[in-house]
Parts: structure tokens; C-alpha cells; sequence
């Protein structure tokens, strides 16, 4: 992309960059910004999906949804779900316990053959970045709203905590905070910014906004009413967001161990927070590929906002619910309310224009389990759901049953909508899955 389409306001401690601004371009470019431009989005979610809550009975566009799948009724229109995948011949080949077999491959397709190293492949999200060579100030983002996780059977917690591999022997451990995550977009990336006034920011919790006043002064003289009111609404926002933050705790990513999110009702705050910053990221063009996982694989967290009087069993031991109706009702409620955190992003993402549509029309945002049942820790059976339009690479409102498909072959599709033309990528994915794109 031409850093043209872009504009950024500078200041001591912080540097925001704008949406597109079309009184900003000479007109004899206005037709060189007509490029539509696809963003990609994976959401992970952990320890599997319930097999029968997750999984439509019909297939087809005039299909019911499930349990599970139930609150993306408003955006049915934008949403693909996919069932029947099998990742069964990777997981064969891996070393490790069904958990790291579950997050670590989910993007690379390549079984883990030692699970004390980390050693797996390239990721979709960066083969994206590597060959599509994007010029935005992020190649890409990794986000989580995780708390501290434990590893699996031994194994480094890069294969339940990283789903982003720039290749073979580098994971890229997600932030774990909306404050670090707002601080790498706006705080820290003005050259003439020292750590003391970035610091200075902090301490004094002055909005970032307080740095730029001139710039923003100055650009708004060259702007039209249209772009003025566009500009007014991200400046809002990027102020409310920074407002929320303060009750929604910090806490920063050290040593690839995430500091815990708060307790309670603050983590649905936290995880909105996370959804309104991807929203501002893509929307100014900041970064075009996110991977966000929502909890660590094998996850234990305690859902007692949810579940007043839970007690002790957290996600994981609800996952393995075996006869047990109440812990299985319990589970139901956490994966229902997970889908609901997809939900919030994917109409926020409609709500924000985008060229001729808005931005869920030109995104693809994978709802993305690393397993199928969790129960069982099924590979073979593996469900899932893409949200948005791809810039219309995806043949969305249907449920594709894909019984005995390659999982791989999943991600051969998300590279080709996205442009990155591929026959093979992974242990074995070698074509596109039938139906799921357009021409």
C-alpha cells in the first residue's frame, strides 16, 4: 500500500494515524484509492467446541443455526460455517498431548515433532504478510485477553499460547493487555518521542490525543465536512477507548507470561476493549492481519460473571463434562457467551464504512476452534465459522458439511481469498475447499 493513503499526527509520547481521508489526495489520485482492501482476522477459541451445540443440523444456505452459533443470527448473511473437517493424519504425527496438537498447528498445518523446542512451520497469518508484502505500520498484530496458562504435558506453552509462527523456530507471543495493546498503536511509535515522555503521558493519564491538539488543529483547516465527521468519530473513539482502559486494568506481557486479566465482570470489558482496538487498527489501515485468541489453549478460566456460584471447575474441566448435565449446561453457557465476543467484533466491523460497503464486507474473521469436541479431544470431526465477506472472495450464508476434508485444505483457502495464490501450504492441505470461495 502508497503511505500516501495514509496520514498520521505526531506528537511527543504518541503518534495516531487516521482513516483515509479523501480531501487529503490531490484529485488525480482519488482513482488510484479505489483498490478494495481485505483484511484478515483469526479469533481462537479454546478447548474445542460441543459437538452437537456447535454443528448445524442442516446444511445448505436455509439452514437453523445452532445452540452455539445462535447469536450471529443478525449477521447470518455474513456468516460461513463449515463442519466435518479432519486434522487427523497432523495430529498423528505429533509428539505432543491434544492441546498444543490443538492451537499450535491451527494456522500451520505442520505436526509438532518436539514438543519441548519450539519447531512447527509458518503460520497462514505470516505467509500472508511474507508474500503479500504490505505496507502498513504493523505487518500484523497478536492479541490475547488470555490469563496465565499452564503447558501441556510438559510441552513449551508456545504450542498452546502462540497460534502465530513467523516461521519453523519463532513464535510470536500475543500482547496481553488493551493498554499494551493501545500503547503499541499509539504510544510508542513517534521517533522523536523519548520513554520519558511517553512515561510522562502515562503517569499524568493524559489521552494520547492531548499530543497531537495542533496537528489535529491544523489538518481539520484542509478537510472537508465529510472528513471532518469521520475524523471527529475516530478521535472519539480512540478517547472513549483510552477512557474504558482505566477501569479495565493493564497488566503487561513479560517473558511470553500474560500478567492475569482481572477477575469478574471486568473481562468481558477487557475482550470489548480488544475488539474496539482491532476495529481502529483495521480501519486506518494500521495493520491488515490480526490473530487474537481470546483465552490459551487449555484454558481453566472461571467464569463466574457468568456463572454466579461456579465454584472451582473452570473452562477446561467443564470441557470434559462426561455424563455431568449441569457441567455441560455450564459449558454451553461459556461457549455461547465466547460467541458472543465474535459477534460484538463482526458488528462493530459492519457498523464502520469501508470504501462502497464496510469493513465485515471486506474482512474475512475466522471464529476458530482448535479442536472439534472437546470431550473427546476429536480431531476428526472439526467445526468452524468465517464471519464477513472477504471483499467478496467468500461464499457466505451457508453451512458447508466437509466430511473427511483435510483441515489443511482450510487454509489453502483463506490464502487464496486473501490473495495469496496457493496449491499446497502445510503437512496437507493441497486445494481449496469446495464451495467456499468465489471466482
Amino acid at each position: 500500500m502508497n503511505s500516501s493513503r495514509r496520514k498520521f499526527l505526531g506528537g511527543a509520547g504518541g503518534i495516531v494515524s487516521l482513516p483515509f481521508l479523501e480531501s487529503l489526495l490531490p484529485r488525480s489520485a482519488w482513482a488510484n484509492q479505489a483498490d478494495t482492501i481485505q483484511r484478515f482476522v483469526a479469533y481462537y477459541v479454546p478447548n474445542g467446541r460441543h459437538g452437537t451445540a456447535f454443528r448445524p443440523s442442516q446444511s445448505g444456505r436455509n439452514y437453523e443455526l445452532s445452540p452455539t452459533l445462535s447469536p450471529l443470527m443478525p449477521l447470518k448473511d455474513y456468516l460461513t460455517v463449515i463442519t466435518g473437517l479432519t486434522n487427523q493424519n497432523v495430529v498423528a504425527k505429533t509428539v505432543t498431548c491434544d492441546h498444543a496438537k490443538a492451537a499450535g498447528p491451527s494456522l500451520t498445518g505442520m505436526p509438532i515433532l518436539n514438543g519441548s523446542v519450539a519447531n512447527l512451520g509458518t503460520s497462514i497469518d505470516q505467509h500472508m504478510v511474507q508474500q503479500l508484502k504490505l505496507a502498513t505500520q504493523f505487518p500484523s498484530l497478536q492479541w490475547t485477553a488470555a490469563e496465565p496458562g499452564v503447558p501441556d504435558c510438559g510441552a513449551t506453552t508456545f504450542y498452546t499460547q502462540c497460534i502465530s509462527w513467523k516461521d519453523a523456530k519463532t513464535p510470536l507471543s500475543p500482547l496481553a493487555s488493551p493498554q499494551a495493546a493501545f500503547n503499541q498503536l499509539f504510544a510508542g511509535y513517534d521517533a522523536n518521542a523519548t520513554a520519558a515522555q511517553r512515561a510522562l503521558r502515562e503517569a499524568t493519564q493524559k489521552s494520547v490525543l492531548d499530543f497531537v491538539t495542533k496537528d489535529v488543529s491544523s489538518l481539520s483547516a484542509k478537510m472537508n465536512p465529510a472528513d471532518k465527521k469521520k475524523v471527529d468519530e475516530y478521535l472519539t473513539g480512540v478517547r472513549d477507548i483510552e477512557r474504558r482502559m482505566t477501569t479495565a486494568g493493564s497488566g503487561m506481557c513479560g517473558k511470553n507470561v500474560p500478567t492475569p486479566p482481572p477477575t469478574g465482570v471486568e473481562h468481558p470489558a477487557r475482550v470489548k476493549l480488544f475488539n474496539d482496538l482491532m476495529v481502529l487498527a483495521l480501519k486506518c489501515d494500521m495493520t491488515r492481519v490480526i490473530t487474537f485468541m481470546l483465552e490459551f489453549e487449555l484454558s481453566y478460566r472461571v467464569y463466574e460473571f457468568l456463572l454466579p456460584g461456579q465454584g472451582s471447575a473452570g473452562h477446561h474441566s467443564l470441557s470434559h463434562f462426561g455424563g455431568n448435565k449441569t457441567a455441560e449446561n455450564q459449558l454451553l453457557a461459556i461457549e455461547k457467551w465466547e460467541t458472543t465476543m465474535i459477534l460484538d467484533l463482526a458488528q462493530k466491523l459492519k457498523a464502520t464504512p469501508d470504501g462502497d460497503g464496510n469493513l465485515l464486507d471486506n474482512t474475512i474473521l475466522c471464529y476458530m476452534p482448535g479442536m472439534g469436541h472437546g470431550d473427546a479431544h476429536d480431531h476428526g470431526n472439526f467445526s468452524m465459522a468465517i464471519l464477513g465477506k472477504g471483499a467478496g472472495k467468500i461464499n457466505a450464508g451457508q453451512h458447508m458439511q466437509r466430511s473427511g476434508v483435510a483441515k489443511g485444505n482450510l487454509n489453502v483457502s483463506l490464502l487464496n481469498a486473501m490473495g495469496v495464490k496457493t496449491e499446497r501450504f502445510g503437512m496437507e492441505g493441497t486445494a481449496n475447499i469446495e464451495g467456499l470461495l468465489l471466482a
